[in-house]
């Protein structure tokens, strides 16, 4: 026996004799026993010529050394009754304990030692420690199922969350009763703190955001003039993205959005703006080589660039004194800017021609009359483009005003034509010259009035709506043929296939597309089955579905022809279904 296991036993029979009172009876007679047992030896010799003494009569079933009964009881469960007695000790020091929940929670915890069975054995004063520890169960168990609850829905928007989604924790915490709010820590696991922490955290990303409005406000009083405006817009801007706590992007509200999406391009256009004047003081130091390239880039300036130049430090010169410098280059910068607007014309290069004949007027640098005529084109087309875009905006407006699920087909008609004059004759995609002068405000139009030539023509052919497919999930090299069957089904079936996925009217997305032979047909013709995944994201209504799994079966003299002919059969079921989505709205 080790040493350890030795020096426990006085320890495990002191309990048992104070524990186990059957216990305690069962040693006492074992001791009687062993004392008559020594005696009835020590009173008779083997030499001494008496009797020996009759044997000692042992105590039969019932009977104790002492004469009395012994009643007959099961066997005892010694370690039982040590449970019960460490549970008694814990109950009684749990009586102790002031506070109602700490004292419940106390008696659980001793009750929790006790294994089954072990109550049968419970004296009286054990019975009762029991009963209590049991009235204390529903209670905890009540209140455990609330914590629960709120630790459960805490954890859902911990990491993303939403204000909606806080305010509703805080309130689950204002229906805790003083039983909940008094349970232990390991209960409550701190959730009133960090519950409260992400509503503070909430608040004060709101409080940077109105800031960063404050500032973005500040910046457009002052015509994008005020540096230190902009620059604190980037700060803010910055800050609000190394936040701990953030909303999710849908807990956002429309006000925010359009704050953080202003701040956003005033933060692109400053640092556009930047690298502008750099470049420009990169080439004024190279002027005597290149003038030519000086003055275009002077012509290309702004309003805001030219203040913001003249108050920007370390500028080599003021903008006016270089202007000057360059005025006799602006014929040469002319010629050669009319010249590659002739090659192909574009709304961009457009705008530089017109920079540079307003330099000119400025400065009343002369044009050779050989230019007037070509400029005269390029300003009667430039203007008709801004016509164009402007028709755009002030119709989504009109329709953005309209009552909804009212007819108007004066406005109706305006929305046709206003997408059409745009649109590029041979694509839906934004015509050539047009599409340089493209913004955010100009993309949000496009958009909502395809939309509304959705809800104007049902979604059929006089929709105008187009097509722009993903095929970056075709791996199969036996699928390559598949966007341009694709291509052809959707044209089949009144869209207008689209190159360009930020101005198309619909996004179809294919993954996992894959082909598989099947059985001969019975004239021996080769037959192939083509299957794809489909996902339609309809960019004007901002919504998608799950077009599911579309396959298409085709039959050839050989495989290349049993694909080809299967891939076309896909193609032009996800066109059908495409088509049926968009009448049944969905």
């Amino acid at each position: 026996m080790s040493t350890a296991a030795a020096s426990s036993l006085p320890a495990t029979a002191a309990l048992l004799w104070r524990a186990s009172p059957r216990w305690r009876w069962t040693v006492v007679a074992a001791m009687v026993l062993t004392v008559l047992a020594l005696m009835g030896r020590m009173g008779g010799g083997s030499g001494s010529g008496s009797p020996s003494p009759a044997p000692l009569p042992m105590p039969g079933p019932g009977a104790t050394p002492g004469g009395g009964t012994l009643n007959t009881v099961p066997p005892v469960n010694q370690m039982a009754s040590v449970r019960l007695a460490d549970f008694h000790t814990a109950s009684t020091q749990a009586d102790a304990i002031k506070g109602e929940v700490e004292r419940c929670e106390a008696r659980a915890a001793a009750f929790a030692k006790l294994q089954p069975g072990d109550a049968a054995q419970a004296q009286m004063a054990q019975k009762d420690d029991i009963q209590k520890a049991q009235a204390c169960a529903p209670l905890l168990a009540a209140s455990d199922k609330r914590w629960t609850e709120i630790a459960q829905a805490f954890a859902a928007v911990e990491a993303a969350p939403a204000r909606g989604a806080v305010q509703e924790l805080q309130a689950g915490l204002g229906k805790l009763d003083p039983f909940d709010l008094s349970r232990s820590a390991a209960v409550r696991q701190n959730l009133g703190e960090r519950i409260n922490t992400l509503a503070q955290g909430l608040d004060a990303y709101d409080e940077a955001v109105k800031a960063l409005a404050r500032q973005v406000a500040l910046y457009t009083a002052s015509n994008g003039t005020s540096l230190d405006a902009a620059k604190q817009i980037q700060e803010q801007s910055a800050k609000l993205r190394t936040l701990a706590i953030r909303p999710r992007p849908d807990a956002i509200t429309p006000a925010q959005a359009e704050t953080l999406a202003e701040a956003d391009r005033i933060g692109a256009e400053v640092d556009a703006a930047e690298q502008r004047l750099q470049t420009l003081a990169q080439a004024w130091q190279r002027r005597d080589a290149d003038p030519q390239t000086v003055a275009n880039l002077i012509a290309q300036l702004s309003d805001v660039d030219r203040v913001r130049w003249d108050n920007g430090a370390n500028r080599p010169a003021k903008l006016a004194a270089m202007e000057v410098a360059v005025a006799a280059q602006l014929p040469g910068v002319l010629q050669n800017l009319l010249s590659g607007y002739e090659r192909e014309r574009t709304r961009v290069a457009g705008d530089r021609i017109l920079g540079v004949q307003a330099l000119a007027g400025r400065l009343r640098a002369p044009v050779p009359g050989d230019l007037r005529g070509r400029l005269d084109k390029v300003v009667a087309e430039v203007e008709a483009s801004k016509m164009r875009l402007a028709r755009l905006l002030t119709v989504e407006q009109a329709w953005n005003a309209k009552t909804a699920g009212t007819r108007n087909a004066a406005l109706e008609q305006d929305v046709i034509a206003s997408v059409r004059a745009v649109r590029d004759a041979n694509s839906a995609e934004v015509n050539r010259y047009d599409a340089g002068a493209f913004g955010e405000h100009e993309r949000r139009a496009w958009t909502t009035l395809h939309s509304a030539l959705a809800e104007i023509t049902g979604g059929g052919p006089g929709a105008m709506l187009s097509v722009a497919v993903d095929a970056t999930g075709i791996a199969d090299r036996f699928l390559k043929d598949l966007p341009a069957h694709l291509a052809s089904a959707l044209k089949g079936g009144g869209f207008i296939p689209a190159s360009n996925a930020e101005t198309a009217s619909i996004r179809l997305v294919l993954t996992d597309p894959r082909v598989k032979q099947q059985a001969n047909a019975e004239d021996g013709m080769k037959v192939f089955e083509v299957a794809v995944q489909a996902r339609a994201h309809w960019v004007y209504r901002g919504s998608e579905t799950d077009l599911g799994t579309i396959s298409g079966t085709g039959k050839g003299d050989d495989a290349n022809a049993a694909i080809g002919a299967a891939q076309a059969d896909a193609a032009k079921r996800v066109a059908e279904e495409i088509g049926n989505r968009l009448k049944r709205g969905s």
